[in-house]
Formats: structure tokens, sequence, C-alpha cells
């Protein structure tokens, strides 16, 4: 299998740095630097599993995601839209409602992100935009990739396929069973435009048909940044002035 990293923060696979990996935490949320051990756990199965006619690739940015897609699959069977993640615990899987255990009170209670919704999105956003480079493709398929073993999940008809770690072998199994809905050049074409250093497509087009509103980082002139950012600027800032009144406090003490 081919790997293709497009990555702004790694550029290429291996060991990602500290300062890699604090850009990316600060970029994408705290969850950024365990579910990308998850997309490479995900990419080294199947890389152990299927040849070249299939190409994996890292990060895929859309006009209307703020999140770029961590994999997506294409080959002679289609496409498949993963989300990795690493998360652990007890979940339950309904429809597009995706909800934690609550020990404490031993109930199911919402959780956020939806991983159900996120992974749907992503997928509709792969259709539409390869629909409006005039690639019409049924053969697109969410796949949310679980990499921890310490996740159990109770699932009744989710909208999104859900793959643990101990079933890769078996969804490659199937997978290769499938009849092939994609020639080589097909393949070649979306690859090439899943991989574009600069992916444009008629965006509002897009933004109607994929219904997603990425949410506008808040801002001052042009500093942009989102609330949980602002967050941690402001403790920094907080930080910095305690420290200050601090050292003023021990200087007047001498």
């Amino acid at each position: 299998m081919k790997i293709i990293e497009r990555s702004p923060i790694r550029g290429t696979v291996g060991p990602v740095s500290l300062i890699d990996r604090i850009q990316g935490i600060w970029r994408y949320g705290l969850s950024w630097n365990q579910d990308l051990a998850a997309q490479d756990l995900l990419a080294a199965h199947l890389g152990r599993l299927l040849d070249n006619s299939y190409t994996l690739i890292h990060n895929v940015f859309l006009p209307t995601l703020a999140l770029p897609i961590p994999c997506v699959l294409i080959g002679p069977t289609g496409i498949h839209v993963f989300y990795a993640s690493n998360l652990k615990g007890i979940y339950r899987a309904r429809g597009d409602h995706w909800a934690v255990l609550d020990s404490r009170h031993r109930r199911y209670v919402p959780y956020r992100p939806n991983l159900l919704r996120r992974a749907a999105s992503m997928n509709r956003a792969i259709q539409v935009y390869l629909a409006a480079m005039e690639i019409v493709l049924e053969a697109v398929r969410p796949v949310i990739f679980f990499a921890n073993p310490g996740i159990h999940i109770e699932s009744a008809g989710p909208e999104v396929r859900l793959l643990q770690i101990d079933g890769i072998d078996r969804f490659v199994a199937s997978l290769l069973l499938e009849e092939p809905s994609l020639d080589s050049d097909h393949v070649r074409r979306i690859v090439e435009l899943l991989t574009a250093s600069s992916p444009r497509a008629p965006e509002s087009r897009v933004r109607e048909e994929v219904g997603l509103s990425t949410k506008e980082p808040v801002g001052i002139g042009k500093l942009k940044m989102q609330p949980w950012q602002w967050f941690v600027v402001a403790g920094l800032i907080f930080l910095w002035f305690l420290i200050i009144i601090l050292g003023a406090l021990l200087l007047l003490n001498q």
C-alpha cells in the first residue's frame, strides 16, 4: 500500500518531534497527539495487508472543513474515509448519537465531539468535493477506527462503520472480496485531487451541499484563535503578571 503524508506539521511519515507535538495540539486540539498515533497504527496494519493498488492519504484538507480528514483509503473497491481515535472507556453508538458511560451515575451521556457526526460530515465533504470536480461516486464509506483495545462500544445501527483494532484483518478480507468499482485511472485521478497542494472546489456549492458551517475563530483584527486558545493565552498572561507582582513584592521586602 502506498502512503502519502500531507500534514503541515509532520510533513513525512515518521517520529514527531516535541515542537511538532506542541504545534499540533495547539492547532487541532488536545487529542491530536493520541489520534495521530492511532492514524499511524491504522496505516501500519493496512500497509501489511494491502498491495500498491491502494493508497492511504494522511490529512486531506478540504475548503469546507476546519479539521483535516485523518485518513482516506483509495483503491479498486472504492473510497473509505477514516477518522482515527485513541479513546478508551465505554461508549454507545445509535444512529448518529454518540454517548459515553458516566460511571458515577451509571448512565450514558452525550460525548463531545460526536465522532459519528464528525466522520459522516468528513465523508460527505469528500463526496461533494469530488462531485464538484466531476467525479461522482457512490462507493465512499465512512469508518471510525478505534486504536485503543481498552474501548467497549454498545452499538445499534450506527450510521458510520465502527472498526476496532482486532477487526482490521476481517475488514481487509471483506474489502478484498468486493467487486472492483474503480479502475486504475480513476484511482490515480482521485489521489491527485486529494493530494493537490492547494485543493480548490466551487466553495459555495460545497458548503451548501455538505451542510457544514465551519466555526470561525474569534479574533481581534487579524489575530484569530479558537475560544480554548484564547483561554490558554489569558492564563499565560495572568501567570506572567502574577510572577511580576510576586517578584516586585519580594524586592520590596528585601
